[in-house]
């Protein structure tokens, strides 16, 4: 998988993982909304059958306050309120707050004049509840409407009474019983009884919804949290997948580049794969190998005799300084023998230069045929050639080129042509230059051709 696809594939979990967080999020939010909405329908279905109690007990608090004082503004204020759970008077603003407590004999109830008339039917559907506590407030309500018929009971007599001084006493008594007898108390306790029933429905209805919403959100909590944690984990493996996949091999390659640099062209690493790092490297190593094999031809080349194939003057002086360092600490015997092929330049002139470079390459065959390792041959230039000898004296080292000098003269050249050659021979001393060497091998050179060619001379350092 390449970098890009894995970098693309990241990106898809990742987004996948934020989008269902913030989904589960949402759907959490969503839930919280019904829980309140369920607290909320809790509270208005609680506070629609307290209203319904509140009102029972402050009509029985305005009989009973009337019956006991004849103070017709309780009467006044009974009729108030019985209209107002009627709809038939406007319900005040913040009525359900101890409205009546603040209402007394010497502060007269002013209806207001704007606001709604609602009874207590129309706010039952109102609000949603079940027909089970919708059946119950009926009860409860039929059992208050009762005892509002007591209580017009209670009220007729003190009607009478008020007509009839002989009755007042009676009747006053009379309205009282009816209003705190038996019969009363138990239409007053029916009605508790539908309410807490009602009570008990709210409960269970609401607490069964509320609780199952709890455990919904338990369970996206638990979702939410596990989501996190593998946003966490991907996170995490992401960053050490990319530093043993995308840094490491970087630093890599940035350390192939510093070797590269030095001149090294050999690299052991780890960066394997198809991704992009890796075929960076493949490719990074094959330019370092094309490199290096090009360098090799060129120095090949540079050290490389073009027409002859054998080391040039640049090959040959670097081998002269090793040779000379293995003289001078080692104490091996090394020479030098420059050679030079007799009248090369009438050959030329006889024959054209395409014979000449036929004569000198197959020299060059000759003499890679006669000089083997640790040996050296080359070309010095032109027609002069080089040999260093190793682990050879003087005389051994003329021997050598005595023996490739009676190879050579008895040898067919192309065109047959006779060839001949004349050779200097002059030893690497310890406690001299190459150069000077160089110079008496040359000398030794040019007495063997003054002394008629075709000949191997040799030239020893003078004695002090």
């Amino acid at each position: 998988m390449t970098i890009q696809q894995r970098i693309i594939l990241f990106f898809i979990l990742i987004t996948a993982l934020l989008l269902s967080v913030i989904a589960l999020m949402w759907y959490r939010l969503t839930l919280q909304q019904e829980l309140t909405q369920a607290q909320k329908n809790r509270y208005e279905s609680y506070r629609l059958a307290v209203q319904l109690k509140n009102t029972a007990d402050e009509l029985t608090q305005m009989a009973r306050t009337y019956t006991h004082t004849g103070d017709p503004r309780y009467l006044e204020y009974y009729r108030h309120i019985l209209a107002i759970r009627e709809g038939k008077e406007i319900r005040p603003k913040h009525y359900d707050i101890l409205f009546w407590d603040k209402i007394s004999p010497e502060m007269d109830f002013i209806s207001p004049k704007t606001g709604t008339k609602i009874s207590f039917q129309a706010l039952l559907k109102r609000y949603d509840i079940s027909s089970q506590e919708r059946t119950a407030l009926h009860e409860a309500k039929k059992y208050a409407d009762k005892l509002t018929e007591l209580e017009r009971q209670a009220f007729h007599l003190m009607e009478l009474a008020s007509h009839d001084d002989s009755l007042s006493g009676a009747n006053r008594l009379t309205a009282q019983q009816l209003l705190y007898g038996a019969q009363y108390r138990r239409d007053k306790a029916k009605m508790m009884q539908k309410l807490s029933d009602y009570f008990n429905l709210v409960d269970r209805r609401t607490s069964t919804k509320v609780q199952a919403i709890a455990q919904r959100t338990r369970q996206i909590d638990f979702a939410i949290f596990t989501l996190i944690l593998l946003m966490l984990f991907l996170a995490l493996f992401s960053w050490f997948h990319s530093r043993r996949k995308i840094v490491h091999p970087l630093r890599e390659l940035i350390d192939w580049t510093k070797k590269l640099k030095k001149g090294s062209f050999e690299f052991e690493g780890t960066i394997q794969g198809e991704d992009e790092i890796g075929q960076l490297a493949r490719s990074f190593t094959h330019m370092a190998d094309t490199i290096h094999q090009s360098l090799n031809d060129l120095n090949v080349k540079a050290h490389t005799d073009r027409l002859t194939g054998l080391p040039n003057r640049m090959a040959l002086e670097i081998e002269m300084q090793r040779l000379h360092l293995a003289v001078k600490y080692y104490g091996i015997h090394c020479n030098v023998v420059l050679i030079d092929l007799d009248h090369f330049k009438s050959i030329n002139d006889r024959y054209g230069h395409d014979v000449g470079d036929r004569v000198l390459v197959h020299f060059a065959h000759l003499l890679q045929k006669h000089i083997k390792v640790p040996q050296i041959a080359g070309r010095w230039g032109g027609e002069e050639f080089l040999i260093l000898t190793k682990e050879l004296t003087c005389t051994q080292a003329k021997g050598l080129v005595e023996s490739l000098r009676r190879e050579v003269e008895q040898d067919a050249f192309p065109g047959g042509i006779h060839v001949t050659f004349s050779a200097g021979i002059s030893p690497i001393e310890v406690d001299e230059s190459i150069d000077a060497a160089l110079r008496r091998a040359d000398a030794a050179l040019y007495r063997a051709k003054r002394l008629g060619r075709n000949r191997v001379e040799t030239q020893e350092q003078d004695a002090p």
